[in-house]
C-alpha cells in the first residue's frame, strides 16, 4: 500500500519501490501495479483539505516499511523533519527541471497557528503576488518550512512525497511519517 497526496490524481501506470536514481538500471528496486485507490471521503479539491490518498498494490514489497504516525504530540514545533521527492530542482516559474534522483533535505516543523501567519511571494499570470495561508491550515494539515538560511525545500513535483520524523537509528527503522507533501507559497531548492 502507498500513502500519496489525492490531488496527484488516478493510479499511474507502473508505482516503483526502492529506485534512487532514474538513470541507473542495476538498483534493487521493485515494480508494482495499482489495483485500488481509496481517497480520503472528505477530500476537498478546492481548500485541499484531507489531500490523502492510499493506493493498494498487486503485491507486497520486501522493502522495510515506514510507520504511520499515531502519537498527536509528535512532531512538536521546532522539530527537524526530512522531506523528500522528485521534484523541481529550478526555483524559477518559467522552468521545470525534475529530479533524476530522489532528493531530501531537513525542514522544520512549525504550529498550524504559526503557519497561519505565514506569507510570501506567489509568481501568477498577471505577475507576482503576496500570498497568504490565513484560514487555509485544517487541523488535517500541517507546516513545515527550511532550515534558516539554507534555502531548501519541496517543489511542484515532490507532492506525495514523505514528511518523516527522524528517528535515532542510523539505517531508519525508527523514523516516522508523520505528512506527505501538498504545496507551499514559493519553492526553494533542494540541496
Amino acid at each position: 500500500m502507498i500513502l500519496t497526496a489525492a490531488h496527484c490524481g488516478n493510479i499511474p501506470a507502473s508505482i516503483v519501490v526502492g529506485r534512487y536514481n532514474l538513470k541507473e538500471y542495476d538498483d534493487d528496486y521493485e515494480v508494482f501495479y495499482g489495483v485500488q485507490e481509496i481517497r480520503h471521503p472528505d477530500f476537498n479539491e478546492e481548500t485541499v483539505d484531507n489531500d490523502f490518498l492510499l493506493i493498494l498494490l498487486d503485491g507486497v514489497s520486501s522493502f522495510p516499511h515506514i510507520r504511520l504516525n499515531g502519537d498527536e504530540n509528535l512532531p512538536s514545533p521546532g522539530d527537524d523533519l526530512v522531506v523528500m521527492g522528485w521534484g523541481d530542482v529550478d526555483a524559477s516559474d518559467e522552468v521545470q527541471t525534475t529530479s533524476d534522483y530522489l532528493r531530501d533535505t531537513t525542514v522544520v516543523y512549525m504550529s498550524n497557528a504559526k503557519c497561519e501567519q505565514s506569507k510570501g511571494w506567489v509568481q501568477t499570470s498577471s505577475g507576482p503576488t503576496m500570498g497568504y495561508y490565513e484560514g487555509g491550515i485544517s487541523s488535517s494539515m500541517m507546516c513545515a518550512v527550511d532550515n534558516v538560511g539554507t534555502v531548501s525545500d519541496a517543489c511542484q513535483g515532490d507532492s506525495g512525497g514523505a514528511l518523516v520524523y527522524p528517528g535515532a537509528a542510523d539505517d531508519g527503522s525508527e523514523d516516522v511519517q508523520v505528512g506527505i507533501v501538498r504545496y507551499r507559497l514559493l519553492c526553494l531548492l533542494l540541496p
